[in-house]
């Protein structure tokens, strides 16, 4: 089955190639970037997921075959749908970007920015006006800083603050949805009035105390999503043409090795703790990087539907609670490997295609691919029609980033959790109101209005 899905990668990267926006790095590149990457070069390497837990994932052949069969109806379909794509021109979005630089304040934007900062700060206080978010943000900060034992961390995570409190669980919520688009479009406001340093630290701090959690995700992404605002703010963005976005790939993958292998002597120092466990260390941090999610679908194949019934609908959070029987794939496949008590405190990760298929089989991978090949045509047009240079810098910056989120876990996960829907909604919401408001001002200021309105008062005379 390799030789199926070695063609189908090919034909994959062929039409994301001939399909993709002229110049700037879109959203739908990170997306293609991934499957390539993870799900493409990773089975063909290593086709049984083999890991260094061996004792406990062990996948035959048949289950490997499944599972390339899956991914290579998956990267057809998309394929496919990349074809007929319409050609977009990133130079438009550059230039809209550009407003941003000019050396004179654009005295709308400045206030819309400030007004995001407001936001920002105000939703970031009312977590803290639950009970447990306190506590919470003391234990992340004692994470961040290495301060937290190997057993109280795995405490924290799993057991104190599994059952979440309204504040945990918003913030969870919020982290990739309405905080980074607050953080990003309040980078203007801060970055014109205080600089470059300033600006830096002001949004660290906010993101220590707002979007940081028990786990090293959200600091890396809220990192870059403030790198990437205000480098876009700051130059013409000629390093994020997709020349240079090719060859910065491979040095941010062996940045990532470097800093996940540094974390694991912090995080888990009653076992790594010498020099000479640095060759474990990265071995398990090229697993996590590159093997994971592969081995994490191979793990769905297996179980669905041999062991456990396609979950349909209810694996999709929402409508699972609206029916009273709501399923989470990840945590299911991770308590058939590791038994009720352990499986319940992590989960197996998945892309969208060992989620598609846990929920509807080959006919789910189907389904997803299209909507997903579809929806990705809808967010790189998106960014280019927003009028708002900050919305479309906040959406941009964003949903780049996120949409990477489609290749590791289920996608309706994605797209209610992570911002591939909510972002996008909100700024054709708020994007909608600020050409109005925008559109009123002017006509009130302008000449002929003015005229007229002298000509009214003078009939009142």
């Amino acid at each position: 089955m390799w030789y199926l899905l070695l063609f189908s990668v090919i034909l994959f990267t062929l039409a994301w190639l001939r399909g993709r926006p002229k110049g700037i790095f879109f959203p739908s590149d990170t997306f293609a970037m991934g499957m390539i990457i993870f799900l493409g070069v990773t089975p063909l390497v290593n086709p049984l997921g083999s890991n260094v837990n061996e004792k406990i994932l062990i996948f035959s052949d048949e289950i490997a075959q499944s599972a390339m069969f899956g991914l290579s109806v998956g990267f057809l379909i998309c394929a496919g749908c990349w074809m007929f794509r319409p050609k977009l021109n990133g130079q438009n979005l550059i230039a809209k970007f550009a407003t941003l630089r000019n050396r004179n304040v654009d005295s709308t934007l400045f206030r819309q920015s400030f007004y995001s900062f407001l936001a920002l700060i105000l939703i970031v206080l009312l977590l803290y006006g639950s009970g447990d978010y306190l506590s919470y943000k003391i234990r992340v900060i004692e994470f961040l800083t290495g301060n937290l034992s190997n057993s109280e961390y795995a405490y924290a995570r799993r057991i104190e603050f599994r059952e979440a409190d309204i504040g945990i669980n918003l913030a969870n919520r919020l982290r990739f949805t309405l905080l980074p688009l607050l953080t990003i479009m309040s980078s203007y406001f801060l970055f014109r009035k205080f600089g470059l340093f300033n600006t830096l630290m002001v949004l660290a701090i906010i993101t220590i105390v707002g979007a940081a959690s028990l786990s090293k995700l959200p600091m890396i992404f809220f990192t870059i999503y403030i790198i990437l605002a205000i480098y876009l703010m700051s130059s013409n963005a000629k390093y994020l043409s997709f020349r240079y976005i090719s060859l910065f790939v491979p040095v941010s993958l062996i940045v990532i090795l470097i800093f996940l292998t540094a974390s694991y002597f912090l995080q888990y120092s009653s076992i790594y703790n010498s020099f000479s466990d640095i060759g474990p260390a990265l071995d398990v941090a090229f697993y996590r990087l590159f093997t994971a999610t592969y081995a994490g679908m191979l793990g769905h194949f297996k179980i669905y539907p041999e062991i456990l019934p396609f979950s349909g609908v209810n694996s999709i959070g929402l409508i699972g609670s609206l029916l009273g029987d709501a399923r989470n794939t990840d945590f299911e496949v991770a308590q058939h490997f590791l038994g009720y008590d352990r499986g319940r405190f992590t989960t197996f990760p998945t892309g969208y295609i060992g989620g598609a298929f846990a929920s509807f089989g080959i006919v789910g991978i189907v389904l997803y691919s299209v909507i997903i090949s579809v929806y990705f045509a809808f967010a790189d047009r998106l960014v280019l029609m927003l009028k708002n240079p900050l919305l479309s810098l906040a959406l941009y910056t964003s949903i780049v980033l996120n949409c990477i989120f489609l290749v590791t876990l289920n996608a309706p996960a994605v797209f209610l959790t992570y911002g591939l829907l909510l972002n996008p909604v909100f700024c054709i919401v708020a994007d909608r109101i600020m050409s109005y408001r925008r559109s009123n001002s002017n006509r009130r200021s302008s000449p002929l209005n003015k005229k007229r309105t002298r000509r009214l008062r003078g009939g009142f005379g």
